[in-house]
């Protein structure tokens, strides 16, 4: 005989994996309106919680880092070699930004999808929200 209590409660706990899985994938989709929408729909469970607010905290750290790079890079432009400097810094230093991102967005996602919580080190997740 099958215990309904028990098949609700693991149910339920899949449904707040799936969630939290998606917070991440759709950062990759919609950045900062995806952890969000879902922060706002799910407020009820802390772990879905949890992970929208880590994955808000990794967008907002990438647009920080994106934006400070930007400005770097664009006062490279006014020196005799800043095109090439340009180049160097803004799309070398951009991807390895970004490849970092990618990897702890991705650990961060399996992680949920395990109902489990990955910590993202604070240089690629600022504590802004919590």
């Amino acid at each position: 005989m099958l215990n309904t209590k028990l098949l609700a409660r693991e149910d339920s706990q899949s449904q707040h994996r799936m969630w939290a899985v998606f917070c991440y994938i759709g950062t990759l989709i919609v950045p900062v309106f995806a952890p969000l929408a879902i922060y706002w729909l799910k407020k009820e469970s802390i772990f879905i919680r949890r992970h929208a607010i880590q994955s808000l905290n990794m967008t907002i750290t990438l647009s920080v880092y994106t934006t400070c790079l930007t400005i770097l890079s664009l006062g490279f432009l006014g020196m005799s070699s800043g095109a090439a400097l340009f180049l160097v810094i803004y799309f070398g230093l951009d991807l390895l930004i970004a490849g970092f991102f990618l990897l702890y967005l991705s650990r961060a996602a399996i992680s949920a999808g395990r109902g489990t919580f990955y910590a993202v080190p604070w240089w690629i997740c600022m504590g802004l929200f919590k």
